[in-house]
């Protein structure tokens, strides 16, 4: 596994309220452990917490990764193994997308 190119979590998701003479607004940003910017959504509140959730995520994602191969190192059975491969190598896509790798 090689470094994160991104901020590392945890995440936090912040609700900002404004109100201006034109009304009020909401904005739903994230934010790294340190303050930093990470981003602000549009939309709904749930995308908030799924990107909030994202570092999180993703360090699971490696560990079911892990546990597959292991499955597939392990298993008497040929269907458990190439099902636990396969699974394996596309959390491997997957992680490798997000970490920002080709």
């Amino acid at each position: 596994m090689s470094e994160p190119n991104f901020t590392p979590g945890p995440w936090i998701a912040k609700t900002l309220r404004h109100e201006s003479a034109c009304g009020s607004s909401v904005e739903y940003t994230v934010y790294g452990p340190s303050g930093e910017f990470i981003a602000t959504i549009w939309g709904s509140p749930e995308n908030q917490k799924l990107i909030a959730a994202a570092p999180e995520m993703l360090n699971e994602l490696e560990v079911v990764q892990k546990a597959m191969l292991a499955i597939a190192e392990y298993s008497a059975d040929e269907e458990i193994k190439e099902s636990a491969l396969q699974h394996a190598a596309h959390i491997n896509i997957i992680a490798k997308k997000a970490r920002g790798e080709k």
